[in-house]
């Protein structure tokens, strides 16, 4: 049950990935607009936000137990928040391109609000916080420091200084994101209440049920 448990934790990690960089798809094809990552800025937040974290969280204790509603849950919180990241870094390229940022200083921002909100999911997902926990969502804003700040890493990366246009603006979208992801999370929280109190409601009329049955049926007449 603690395996399950954790299991919908760290899907919903997954699935709020594949639900933004769906809707990147759509948004900057439709927009026509030039993608705002290289594939090799995009290994820092998969890396930093779900593969390695993951790998910590699948495997921590967890008290509470496996309710049934797994996918329901875990896609009421990941197709939102997917949703909300892909519309805030459309917006980002949108309001950095008509600024006049160049392309470089662009993908670093887009690359910055995406590593800063997906750390952000995680340590949303992993309340309530342990020492456990903190040590691994420290140590990721930790690894993110260290690839924006030694120069070998900003080279292989390809990360450069967003200005300070940009980087007010980035500023602002990521204040922006965090806070109606919190949103997304309260609205996630109701949910699962509502499914950890319908599970304990048929726990409790199963077990009444069968302590109102009878230990050995009548057996029928014989004639």
């Amino acid at each position: 049950r603690q395996v399950i448990a954790n299991i919908e934790r760290v899907s919903m990690l997954f699935l709020t990935k594949t639900a933004y960089a769906t809707g990147l798809a759509l948004l900057f094809g439709l927009l026509v607009l030039e993608f705002p990552f290289l594939p090799r800025q995009l290994s820092i937040t998969d890396g930093l936000t779900i593969g390695i974290p993951a790998f910590f969280l699948a495997l921590l204790p967890n008290t509470q137990r496996y309710i049934p509603g797994f996918l329901r849950r875990s896609l009421s919180f990941a197709i939102p928040a997917g949703l909300i990241i892909a519309i805030s870094l459309t917006a980002y390229a949108l309001a950095a391109a008509s600024l006049g940022v160049g392309e470089p200083e662009l993908r670093t921002g887009s690359t910055i609000i995406l590593a800063v909100v997906g750390i952000w999911v995680l340590t949303v997902l992993s309340r309530p916080v342990t020492r456990v926990k903190v040590l691994v969502i420290g140590a990721m804003f930790i690894a993110l420091l260290v690839i924006f700040t030694v120069p070998l890493a900003t080279e292989f990366f390809q990360l450069v200084d967003p200005g300070r246009d940009a980087a007010w603006l980035l500023t602002g979208v990521i204040i922006v994101t965090i806070g109606a992801i919190e949103i997304v999370r309260f609205a996630h929280r109701r949910v699962v209440a509502r499914d950890l109190v319908r599970a304990s409601a048929q726990s409790a009329a199963s077990a009444q049920s069968s302590e109102t049955a009878p230990d050995n049926p009548p057996s029928r007449a014989t004639k």
